[in-house]
């Protein structure tokens, strides 16, 4: 039943959205230690070469980046969070429900009304 694959693979969307939902903060606090990691190294050297200062302002800028786009990516996966939970909750209502029509339909048995001595009590 084709229905019952495109139900599961919505599931499965859903379920990698909030995984990535889920991941996103662990990634940005590794970020932000990066970040702290640089700015003590540099606060603790007494003396600094230019191109050092030169090599951490750019791993600066890049973690400072990465950060923002984490945290929009954050932002804009948190305004779907409350959509998410809810149209996984009717996903799974209409899997089930799928799953018992397609139950029903497999089983499916005719009681004969009259013509019992020609066909039996039931037919498949």
């Amino acid at each position: 039943m084709k229905e019952l694959d495109k139900i599961k693979e919505m599931l499965n969307f859903i379920e990698e959205f909030d995984e990535e939902l889920k991941s996103i903060p662990k990634k940005q606090s590794e970020v932000d230690s990066k970040i702290s990691d640089i700015l003590h190294y540099c606060e603790f050297q007494t003396q600094h070469k230019s191109s050092e200062a030169n090599k951490y302002w750019k791993m600066l800028k890049d973690l400072r980046i990465e950060r923002r786009n984490l945290k929009d990516r954050l932002e804009f996966l948190q305004g779907f969070e409350s959509i998410s939970v809810n149209l996984k909750g009717y996903l799974e209502s209409g899997k089930v429900k799928l799953g018992k029509i397609k139950h029903t339909q497999q089983n499916k048995v005719y009681k004969v009304r009259v013509l019992t001595e020609e066909f039996g009590e039931f037919i498949k």
